[in-house]
């Protein structure tokens, strides 16, 4: 005794027979096709087209007759995040509009799909895909995105099996929504007024705080150097810097920031007096007026020997005992004196020549 058949698909053959019967009888012994599709859905919710007229069935299959053209609907949405699509007739042909043949079934084949969708604060990245139910979809993502001097990060996905990972997967067994989540970080940018080399430059969480320094003072050469001023935020956005005058500081960063360390370039002056004495000695700023007074004569010894001012080892200076000097660039200035001595001539009957004629000699 051979195998019962399932009581579904006697039932099946018992509607085709039914439905083949029917369509011969109305079409008065005339031959006919059926029509049905995989799964029922598509053709019971949107109709099938015969020979240009719009059929609505109530039931599967429906009974046409043989050489007419019928054309089944391509997409078939279940909601908005669900669908069938037309794969192809059972017997390979893959145009939705096709003959009918005497005597046969034709089954229009559907493969459902559900709707994936990736969002993301960057905008492209951000994606939909309709995927076929089952299928594994692959998820991938940058490292980082620079933009703008902003780094966004990789952070994570929202789901999958890998979440974790920029190269995630997962499997479309019902539509999803998966966020791809970026950390930004901000560059904070630090330059500086003459190419002194500054600390502190690179990319930062938003809201973590960055500790910035520079040089107090670098040399240039004897007699020159620079001296920090203060940080100046020179960006578009503006930065808030709590100790500016101060070389090493922290400031809280929140978006891309440009900051400048800004230097004085100084000089060093010295000016000397008679016998070394310290009339000025220091660094000084461009432009610094430097007021100084040389003695204009020194009794050495008081009615023998004295020293008279004669003029500045810079001959470009004014030759006066008080000046005031622009601090241009690095300056070692001596004052010039002239020694001189007192003579007395004197003769058998007095004084032969003038009084106290001094001799000199320069010092």
């Amino acid at each position: 005794m051979g195998a019962l058949r399932p009581p579904g698909i006697i039932m099946l053959l018992l509607l085709v027979l039914l439905s083949i019967q029917a369509c011969m009888a109305a079409q008065g012994g005339g031959r006919c096709g059926l029509v049905t599709s995989s799964p029922d859905y598509p053709l019971l919710a949107k109709g099938v087209q015969v020979n240009g007229e719009q059929v609505r069935p109530r039931a599967l299959p429906i009974s046409v007759e043989a050489g007419s053209t019928v054309c089944v609907p391509t997409m078939v949405y279940i909601d908005v995040d669900r669908r069938y699509v037309f794969r192809g007739w059972d017997d390979g042909l893959a145009s939705p509009c096709r003959a009918v043949s005497a005597n046969a079934t034709h089954t229009a084949e559907y493969g459902e799909q559900v709707l994936i969708q990736v969002f993301s604060d960057l905008r492209e990245y951000s994606r939909s895909i309709w995927a076929d139910a089952g299928e594994i979809i692959n998820l991938t993502a940058p490292e980082a995105v620079e933009r703008d001097g902003v780094r966004y990060a990789f952070l994570e996905w929202s789901g999958g099996e890998e979440p974790w990972s920029p190269r995630n997967h997962i499997v479309a067994v019902k539509p999803a929504r998966i966020e791809l989540r970026f950390e930004p970080m901000y560059l904070l940018t630090l330059t500086s007024s003459h190419g002194v080399a500054v600390n502190g430059s690179g990319y930062y969480r938003h809201g973590s705080t960055a500790v910035i320094s520079a040089p107090e003072e670098v040399l240039l050469e004897p007699g020159r150097k620079l001296v920090f001023e203060r940080w100046a935020s020179i960006g578009p956005i503006p930065a808030i810097i709590p100790s500016e005058r101060s070389s090493v500081t922290a400031i809280r960063v929140e978006a891309p920031y440009v900051i400048r360390a800004e230097y004085t370039e100084m000089y060093y002056v010295e000016i000397l007096g008679l016998g070394g004495e310290v009339l000025a000695r220091g660094w000084f700023r461009p432009g610094d007026a430097i007021q100084v007074s040389a003695r204009p004569a020194v009794e050495a010894v008081p009615g023998e020997v004295r020293y008279v001012f004669k003029g500045w080892s810079d001959p470009s200076l004014p030759q006066a005992p008080s000046i005031t000097i622009s601090a241009e660039r690095p300056m070692r200035i001596h004052a010039i004196y002239e020694r001189q001595y007192r003579v007395e001539a004197t003769g058998e009957y007095g004084v032969s020549g003038p009084a106290g004629t001094p001799r000199t000699r320069r010092r």
